[in-house]
């Protein structure tokens, strides 16, 4: 059975808290706690808690749940909230960056760090990293198509045209060392890429004008391509 919401507003954003939980955003910077209630013939969706989090439309978010927190951008800024309550904890101002330009992602380190991923325009992109009281402490710009974390605090950036995955210092932002995974062909284009622990990429590509999925292991050797 389908549970439907008549909102005002459309959904941005949607993170998973666990199996009966999560959380939407939206074009108005409203943040959304739901929880789903499930009978034998029937699921209930319940609206917890809403709050206006974000000045206007959520463009990213992310739940740390070591830090217990909820992480919410819009263009230009990035608002932590305690998960429970949604109550207020701290603002992130990144007014520096152009009209033209946005956030489009944001991660939590369970280091108390924060990185942010700004859209400068074309296939240029910038990655930021902050503490948790808005210090700024690196930056990285480059082709980047997405970036990961891994548990032990380190980045994982994926470039476009480059055919690598680059391996970053966490504080510094100096490169560790890079994975190529470019083949023979030099119309290899990389549009996205997962990470999941302990050492596997899940890799999006484009070769020969055809969408492909390659599986990696970040030090070793592909495990599987598929078309």
């Amino acid at each position: 059975m389908e549970t439907q919401f008549l909102l005002d507003s459309f959904i941005t954003c949607v993170i998973r808290i666990n199996e009966n939980e999560f959380i939407t955003g939206d074009n108005k910077g409203k943040l959304c706690h739901w929880k789903i209630n499930t009978e034998i013939l029937n699921i209930k969706l319940k609206l917890i808690k809403k709050v206006k989090s974000n000045k206007n439309n959520i463009t990213s978010m992310i739940y740390n749940k070591k830090l217990n927190i909820v992480i919410s951008t819009d263009n230009n800024s990035v608002v932590i909230r305690n998960f429970y309550d949604f109550e207020f904890l701290t603002f992130i101002d990144i007014s520096d960056i152009k009209s033209e330009e946005t956030i489009v992602d944001v991660k939590c380190s369970n280091y108390d760090f924060v990185y942010v991923l700004i859209h400068k325009g074309g296939n240029i992109q910038e990655l930021r990293g902050y503490s948790l009281n808005g210090i700024c402490f690196g930056k990285y710009e480059d082709k980047i198509i997405n970036f990961e974390l891994t548990k032990e605090g380190k980045i994982l950036v994926g470039f476009a045209d480059k055919g690598m995955i680059g391996v970053l210092n966490p504080i510094t932002f100096k490169d560790i060392y890079f994975r190529f995974i470019r083949g023979k062909d030099d119309k290899f284009y990389m549009y996205h890429f997962y990470f999941e622990e302990p050492n596997i990429l899940y890799i999006g590509f484009k070769d020969n004008e055809r969408a492909k999925i390659k599986i990696i292991q970040l030090n070793n050797d592909e495990i599987k391509t598929f078309i």
